[in-house]
Order: structure tokens, then C-alpha cells, then sequence
């Protein structure tokens, strides 16, 4: 994995399923993956400026075995053993979208709304205490005057480690000051 400035930061394996050989209709019935739009991006942003609201970002480790499968699919491993799945596998045409329904739920349940134009933007009504949640596959950005209580229930749901201010998302640098 690289860092901001295309340095190695750290080394990642991961067992991937071979999802080129699915069959549409048999393996797999649909496919999405939660891709926060730019624009709704840069209203985030602008919103967060205007408001003066706190921006974190937080990396679900492992994100795609989070998601339940609700077809029948079985991997044959590397030393011939053949295991039925569970769970989501990275590879799997099917992975990204069931990662989403997983968060969705979570979110929803917590109280937030999803957004009708960007079905990757969650926003709470509390003008007190806005809550802003956009969702990039795995990378989730938060704005809110108070985020604690939400990532300390996100961190715990999906066993992640603790958030950072937001200061780079995909390529882009972020400066708040």
C-alpha cells in the first residue's frame, strides 16, 4: 500500500476468489460499488468550511469480508481443498455491493439518511449537531461538530483503528486551518 507521496507505507496480501469466472444469474445477481460522487465531494467540503465542522477519515480494514453472500459460492483453494463462502471475498463480483448493504444498515440504523442524489452521502437533520458521512468503497469521511460518539461506533462494528483528521482524500490534499 502507498502513501500520499507514492512511498510503499506498508505490504498487504489477501486471498482474492476469481470472480471472472462468475456467471451472471447463477453466481452472482447484481453490482454495485459505493463510489462517492466529486461533486458531492466538494458540497461536503464546502458545507464543512461554511459550518466549521470537524472532518475525519477512517479505512474499514477488510471491508469486502464484512459482507454477508446470499448465493451459494464455492472456492477451491491452492492445496485442492474446495470451501463454500460464507462471507464476501475480495474478487467476488458481488463483494462490493453487499460490503455497501452492511455499512447502510449500520448507518441507518444509527439515525443518518441516505442521501437521494448520492446514495453515498448520509446526513442526519440535527442543525445543533450536523452529521455528514460519504462513503468511498471502504474510506469513510466524517463532518460534524461532534463525531465522537458515531466513530466510536463505527470503529467498534467494523474493528477499525482509530480515525485521523482528514488530510488527504484519493489524490487530493486537504488543509484545514
Amino acid at each position: 500500500k502507498y502513501n500520499h507521496l507514492g512511498q510503499v507505507s506498508k505490504y498487504k496480501a489477501r486471498l482474492v476468489a476469481k470472480g471472472f469466472t462468475q456467471t451472471y444469474g447463477r453466481d452472482f445477481y447484481e453490482t454495485y460499488a459505493p463510489v462517492v460522487k466529486f461533486k458531492s465531494f466538494r458540497t461536503l467540503m464546502s458545507l464543512a468550511v461554511n459550518q466549521d465542522l470537524n472532518l475525519w477519515q477512517d479505512d474499514v480494514p477488510t471491508a469486502f469480508l464484512k459482507g454477508d453472500l446470499k448465493e451459494d459460492i464455492w472456492v477451491k483453494l491452492p492445496d485442492g481443498m474446495i470451501v463454500k463462502l460464507n462471507k464476501t471475498l475480495y474478487g467476488l463480483k458481488q463483494s462490493p455491493m453487499e460490503w455497501n448493504n452492511t455499512l447502510n444498515e449500520f448507518l441507518t440504523n444509527y439515525g443518518l439518511k441516505r442521501c437521494e442524489a448520492d446514495k453515498c452521502i448520509y446526513y442526519n437533520n440535527n442543525s445543533e449537531k450536523p452529521l455528514y458521512v460519504a462513503v468511498y468503497v471502504d474510506d469513510i469521511i466524517t463532518a460534524g461538530t461532534e463525531t465522537k460518539d458515531f466513530r466510536k461506533r463505527l470503529h467498534k462494528e467494523f474493528n477499525m483503528d482509530e480515525s485521523s483528521p482528514l488530510d488527504w482524500y484519493l489524490v487530493i490534499k486537504i488543509s484545514c486551518s
